[in-house]
């Protein structure tokens, strides 16, 4: 995970870098859940339907335009890998 220094404005306001925004989809009018925890917060966008979905023994992709599509199939491939290695916290 890659960490990012940001400031606060007056208003309480944090500006999410565009190639954060771009990587997530995250667009103006979008919304984000922020998680509390005792460490501090965490915030994610919300995803308004699932973007793959299995049915019958098949994955189903919702296509949408502001989804990076690059780092989706990464992900996904990541999360594979570390479910055949078994050991999610050496990859």
């Amino acid at each position: 995970m890659k960490k990012r220094k940001l400031t606060i404005d007056k208003f309480g306001r944090i500006v999410i870098p565009k190639n954060i925004r771009d990587d997530f989809g995250i667009q103006p009018g979008n919304n984000l859940m922020i998680k509390e925890s005792r460490e501090g917060f965490f915030i994610t966008p919300v995803k308004e339907k699932e973007l793959i979905t299995e049915e019958d023994g098949f994955l189903i992709i919702t296509p949408s335009s502001d989804i990076n599509f690059e780092n989706l199939i990464k992900d996904l491939r990541d999360g594979r890998i570390k479910k055949v290695i078994g050991n999610e916290d050496s990859f």
